[in-house]
């Protein structure tokens, strides 16, 4: 569940290992591999959005228990004919098979449903596409 200023949303992330990723330093940690996928988020009863997921780990060497992890979840478009997409960039840690996240006040662009994602926090747990449609046909918005 996205936790956001404006409501709570249920969000699905699927994310796997990618061969590109950021080469900026975030607070003095290296970034030490990157992470791609997908993701779904339910913006109103039964209506889900898919979003593009771009991301990078931060001192993950051996493993991500304590690595840090950034990404963006970007408003997918068949033609990318539009000039800017909606996007929210995430910021967070993992802890066991958790990964707590938040926005940290950044910045974010106002999806083309005009939903706009504020003061966001989530707490992303393992589970299934199924769950996330059940909470998203039960969200009452």
């Amino acid at each position: 569940m996205l936790h956001t200023k404006g409501g709570n949303y249920p969000l699905y992330v699927f994310l796997y290992p990618a061969s590109h990723f950021s080469r900026l330093r975030m607070v003095g940690l290296r970034p030490t591999g990157g992470v791609q996928g997908s993701a779904y988020l339910c913006t109103s009863r039964g209506v889900s959005q898919y979003l593009k997921m771009l991301g990078t780990i931060y001192n993950g060497w051996s493993g991500t228990e304590g690595s840090v992890i950034t990404f963006r979840l970007l408003e997918w478009y068949f033609f990318d004919s539009r000039p800017t997409r909606g996007y929210l960039d995430l910021y967070g840690r993992w802890s066991g098979t958790k990964l707590v996240m938040e926005d940290r006040g950044s910045f974010a662009k106002t999806f083309r449903s005009g939903l706009k994602i504020e003061h966001a926090s989530v707490t992303l747990d393992p589970g299934s596409y199924s769950d996330f449609k059940a909470a998203c046909a039960d969200a009452a918005r």
